[in-house]
């Protein structure tokens, strides 16, 4: 699959290299995911405090706002329809980068 490029406001415009590099991390990591887990991931992006809304999500991502509203409902049954690995592996390494910035 190919690398998303972002579409949000602050990309187009490259007002920060910090987001900007964030924004690719997000976009690499959801070209390795199948497409429940890329919309896991968002979907769980999406629930943390502060997050931008599921419009913004959409245009960093390129998946639509219901996409991202209907894995937030997955994640909320507990991920019943099938296995979660790869998702884990994208939270665990979210995680990760997330505590390298704070470094």
């Amino acid at each position: 699959m190919e690398v998303h490029q972002c579409e949000c406001a602050i990309c187009q415009a490259g007002q920060d290299a910090e987001v900007m590099a964030y924004h690719r991390q997000i976009n690499l990591m959801l070209s390795r995911l199948e497409e429940a887990e890329r919309r896991w991931y968002m979907a769980s992006l999406s629930s943390a405090p502060g997050a931008p809304s599921d419009v913004v999500l959409g245009q960093i991502s390129g998946l639509s706002d219901k996409t991202i509203a209907r894995g937030r409902h997955e994640l909320e049954e507990g991920l019943k329809e099938r296995g979660a690995v790869g998702f884990l592996v994208a939270l665990e390494l979210n995680f990760c980068l997330n505590r390298m910035k704070r470094i």
